[in-house]
């Protein structure tokens, strides 16, 4: 038996729950990113202290790019690495009758001799037959919450593009795009809808991929009349009269997609060159106008500080960002965001080269992530050459392209939906003007000396947001 526990859903109460659940359990799996590390050493610690001789698994995109300093940490007994459905369910196969698990491929740990070992001979995974997804799995409380967050779909795995920043590339198993066809999606997202489910996101890496298959998905949606929203990602060449053209753009907005998010990643044809992005930014423009065009919300996402961009790169992001605001009145930015090095991918050695040096423990990314806050900070990168000018722009990312008025509304409604109180509504409004501002004034006198806000934010970003 399975039980699923969301920290982002349990919140205040996951600690409890976490316990509750290790009375009849025989073993826990964690997944984790980087910059959740602190969470999951902390949870672990809570799970060792109750219950001593419970195996823990660590799986996810942590473990799959550090699995042997993963394995080694003294709160991990087991790793899987990659897609684990088959690896995990074989390892708690071999758990429970208390056998080895050196020949489950996919599986890494350490033996009583210190050696490290990790199968790497693993099952494959036909991701086409994954049932539908089974609903008893979830707590009440994430079954209550269901009407009120968007509900995590992923109908297709991989990526067949080679961007050269991405993590795909650094997993041999999401290099092949593979995917439910319209009608197996269809039924999925008529499953969840019968649970509450009003706003649903699809988490493919590319969900619109091959137009047969969103051809189909959207006749089969007309054909049962589900009513919902839903947003996924997309390419913006995806966005084009040979792919998605506007005939096509207009059924889904009919059938309720409402945003679609794009990897922009630059304005500069050039740093699009250096990453294999093999997208143009007249791809970027038109995607924008094809989108505001039927109604959709395009959120694009863009990266600063890759090895080789240069001052003009930098400024060429900027300023397409400011033009796709215009071009998209409804349309949202994240970032520019820094850019992260992945070992395995092409750009990583070149980071090597110029003298970063990756955390060599567990307990030296907890610390990274808990004084960066999440974010990586410019200084730290050797790579980056002009320091002060990419401090600048990533700290006030979007306070240099989105309209000032935009900013405010976004941040209202940001305190409206956590019922921030008024001092704080009032202060935060007050404190978008003066970043805004000041952001504009750097970015137009060319002047990124002395970053003293960026200190002062970090230092009271904390007692801020609390």
């Amino acid at each position: 038996r399975v039980a699923i526990l969301n920290q982002y859903v349990e919140k205040e109460a996951f600690d409890e729950a976490v316990l509750r659940k290790l009375d009849d359990a025989f073993c826990v799996g964690i997944t984790c990113m980087t910059a959740q590390l602190p969470d999951a050493t902390r949870i672990s610690r809570l799970i060792r202290e109750r219950k001593p001789d419970i195996p823990i698994v660590y799986g996810g995109a942590h473990a799959t790019l550090f699995p042997e300093q993963t394995a080694r940490h003294p709160l991990v007994d087991y790793i899987v690495v990659g897609e684990g459905e088959l690896a995990f369910q074989q390892l708690l196969e071999r758990i429970e009758a208390g056998r080895d698990a050196e020949d489950v491929g996919g599986v890494g740990f350490v033996r009583e001799d210190g050696r490290f070992v990790l199968n790497k001979d693993k099952e494959s995974f036909d991701y086409k037959r994954m049932p539908l997804f089974d609903t008893s799995l979830l707590s009440d409380k994430m079954r209550e919450s269901i009407p009120h967050w968007r509900f995590p779909i992923q109908s297709s795995r991989g990526c067949p593009y080679k961007c050269r920043f991405c993590i795909n590339t650094c997993m041999p198993e999401n290099r092949k795009w593979r995917a439910w066809d319209g009608k197996r999606t269809a039924d999925e997202v008529e499953h969840i809808l019968k649970l509450g489910a009003k706003l649903i996101y699809f988490y493919d890496e590319i969900f619109f991929q091959s137009k047969p298959r969103i051809e189909e998905f959207v006749a089969e949606i007309e054909k049962r009349g589900l009513s919902f929203e839903w947003q996924a990602t997309t390419r913006a060449d995806a966005i084009s009269e040979r792919r998605m053209d506007m005939d096509l753009l207009k059924r889904l907005r009919k059938i309720g997609f409402v945003l679609a998010a794009i990897g922009a990643e630059s304005g500069s044809p050039h740093v699009l060159d250096l990453i294999q992005k093999q997208i143009s930014p007249d791809d970027l423009v038109r995607a924008a106008k094809m989108l505001n065009d039927a109604g959709i919300t395009g959120i694009f996402s863009f990266l600063i500080g890759v090895p080789g961009e240069t001052r003009e790169d930098i400024r060429q992001t900027v300023e397409i960002m400011r033009h796709l605001s215009r071009l998209c009145p409804s349309g949202r930015f994240l970032g520019p965001q820094l850019f992260r090095p992945y070992p395995g991918s092409e750009l990583y050695e070149e980071c090597v080269k110029a003298g970063w040096q990756e955390p060599a423990t567990i307990e030296e990314w907890c610390a990274r992530m808990e004084r960066e806050l999440v974010h990586t900070v410019p200084g730290d990168l050797p790579w980056i050459k002009d320091k002060k000018l990419v401090t600048i722009v990533w700290f006030y990312s979007v306070f240099l392209s989105a309209p000032v008025g935009r900013m405010v509304k976004l941040f209202r409604q940001y305190c409206d939906e956590y019922k921030k109180s008024a001092l704080f509504k009032l202060a935060g409004t007050f404190g978008v003007l003066v970043f805004s501002m000041m952001g504009r004034l750097r970015y137009a006198l060319n002047f990124y000396s002395f970053p003293i806000e960026v200190a002062l934010f970090k230092k009271y970003r904390l007692p801020l947001s609390s």
